[in-house]
């Protein structure tokens, strides 16, 4: 699992903690635990759950990067897999647009249950139109909510809540504190502004699976 370590660095910073306390916590010695920070990969993800708890963040803001994968999935119809390793998939419609701008009103049934093994998401939306990134037409996109949007990784597509729409962007910083720069690809040259506080939501794409529709 790629992790970003230049982030974990600076959470640790924050807790004023040292490494070596980092790597008795998680139950390995210090010289593996500062090898995976500058290898920049964590070969145990049940441990990277574990710095995430020590850290108080959710796992999915430690990753590096996006998940792409084909569609090789198992839906919730007829699994023996446990209830709670799933994650909900919702067809776009208006109902569900909004209440994905208030997180605390519950949407309708999701339309099935998706598993994929590593991946914890609040749910799975379909994203529909031009290519941007690693999204084309008819991908089913992971979402996980950022409760703190004071704390990004910029180097993540987004889906922003705001203006009555959901759309899908790479986030840069601003020309100051207020504002973020919303891009539809690393070349733009025309990016667009948007106010910090005009989001209403703020999801984080942390997985993609490809249906090539």
């Amino acid at each position: 699992m790629k992790i970003n370590k230049d982030r974990i660095k600076l959470l640790i910073k924050k807790k004023s903690m040292k490494q070596k306390d980092v790597a008795a916590a998680l139950g390995v010695g210090p010289q593996d635990f500062n090898n995976w920070m500058f290898r920049g990969i964590f070969p145990h993800y049940d441990k990277l759950e574990i710095l995430a708890d020590l850290l108080d963040v959710d796992v999915y803001t430690l990753h590096k990067e996006q998940i792409v994968m084909d569609p090789i999935v198992q839906y919730g119809q007829g699994s023996r897999l446990k209830t709670d390793s799933f994650i909900p998939f919702y067809e776009p419609g208006q109902d569900f647009d909004l209440a994905l701008f208030d997180i605390n009103k519950k949407p309708n049934s999701p339309k099935d249950l998706i598993h994929v093994p590593g991946v914890k998401a609040d749910l799975f939306y379909p994203y529909y139109g031009k290519n941007l990134f690693s999204l084309s037409n008819g991908d089913l996109v992971a979402l996980k909510l950022i409760e703190d949007i004071s704390i990004l990784d910029l180097n993540l597509v987004y889906a922003i809540c705001a203006n009555d729409q959901v759309i899908f962007r790479l986030l840069k910083e601003g020309d100051n504190q207020t504002t973020l720069l919303l891009l539809k690809n690393e070349e733009d040259e025309s990016p667009q502004d948007i106010k910090r506080n005009s989001i209403k939501a703020l999801y984080a794409v942390k997985a993609v699976i490809k249906r090539n529709i």
